[in-house]
């Protein structure tokens, strides 16, 4: 099997600098894509499930492995917008298609399929006005993007977390490259870069603040930037950006995978089982996203001094680990209670028996040591 080498060439003995690393070609990003741990598992998409279509590049690893001398592929970075609807939080709202030399290929709404719940204007930009005008549908888009993927010998798709844009086209295209799976800090590797620390750090090419709103073409084309620098200079982990959690944040615990009906009297009942340990003066949520069975909640307390005594006494189901961050984080057993009321139950007592169960919760500080974001 021909294979493009991916790692820098031996120094020779006599020199005093390790020489650059070979420049990487397409093909290299393709295979290291695929070579990633979590690739099976993100891009194993339901291509055969109604309303998805394939485009005509569905081949497995090993024969795109066999491509790597040849002619380099076309790539074209794409990206898109999202909504909730009746069918999903992740319903196709609109796509860009952006070519290496920054030309915007495609753009455009479509109406998303099932009854909208969310627009969520406020990332997407779009209103219901905005979509008034849309006659275009996702099957037509579908069309649109399967098109630009034929007209070479082989287009690779490039994107960030692309599986998520892929599924809201629900289109199969195998030859792809995505940046989250390219580049990772120093030290955290199952923590991935935005792509907005990508493209200023890698690629020298800021996107949107956090007050603004995200646009589909910028960042594919910025997708394209990140790409073109790793192609030109290869790829070097990223050092953690150095951010600091604000004060108001370190008083706070933070609570995930918290089941639906979980009561505040019942998270307040994790921290009350030392009497050293101090209560919760506010708890945040417990809330749930439409759909879903698990939630999030904010446990505050007094000072940043008792959140991390509160920390220190939550009795723990294993061992301390922490987040793809390197916060600090516990598993924690959670009582829960659920009624049982079968005729078995009712004739060994006439009231409704309760049983409990557990289920096992996380909770985890909002920063690592020194109030970093990132360690």
């Amino acid at each position: 099997v021909t294979r493009h080498k991916v790692s820098a060439a031996a120094p020779s003995l006599h020199s005093t600098s390790p020489s650059p690393p070979p420049p990487l070609g397409i093909w290299d990003l393709v295979y290291r894509t695929q070579q990633h741990a979590d690739f099976d598992t993100l891009y194993s998409l339901p291509s055969h499930s109604k309303h998805w279509r394939l485009t005509r590049w569905t081949a497995p690893a090993k024969m795109t492995r066999n491509k790597a001398a040849q002619a380099q592929p076309r790539i074209l970075a794409v990206d898109c917008e999202m909504c909730h609807t009746t069918k999903g939080p992740r319903e196709l709202l609109g796509v860009s298609v952006v070519n290496c030399d920054g030309k915007t290929l495609l753009r455009a709404l479509v109406q998303p399929r099932g009854r909208v719940l969310d627009l969520k204007t406020h990332i997407t930009g779009v209103t219901e006005q905005d979509l008034q005008v849309v006659t275009t549908s996702c099957h037509q888009l579908q069309d649109q993007i399967r098109k630009l993927c034929t007209e070479g010998p082989d287009t690779v798709l490039v994107g960030h977390s692309l599986h998520h844009d892929l599924t809201a086209l629900r289109l199969d295209h195998r030859l792809i490259i995505d940046t989250a799976l390219l580049y990772k800090y120093k030290g955290l590797d199952k923590c991935t870069p935005s792509l907005a620390d990508l493209a200023e750090r890698v690629a020298e090419f800021p996107i949107r603040s956090n007050t603004e709103v995200h646009s589909s073409t910028e960042d594919a084309l910025a997708t394209m930037k990140v790409i073109q620098h790793a192609l030109k200079h290869g790829i070097q982990p990223l050092e953690a950006p150095e951010i600091r959690v604000p004060k108001e944040q370190l008083c706070r615990l933070f609570m995930h995978r918290v089941p639906a009906g979980t009561t505040e009297a019942q998270i307040t009942a994790l921290f009350s089982s030392s009497e050293a340990a101090p209560l919760p003066s506010t708890i945040l949520g417990p809330t749930w996203r439409a759909g879903s069975t698990l939630g999030s909640a904010e446990v505050e307390f007094a000072s940043v001094d008792a959140a991390n005594l509160a920390f220190k006494h939550l009795k723990c189901h294993a061992q301390v680990h922490k987040d793809v961050r390197g916060r600090p984080q516990k598993g924690v057993l959670l009582p829960l209670q659920s009624t049982l009321s079968s005729a078995e139950d009712l004739r060994v007592d006439e009231t409704q028996k309760v049983k409990l169960s557990t289920i096992i919760v996380l909770i985890r500080k909002n920063a690592c040591h020194g109030g970093l974001m990132f360690h």
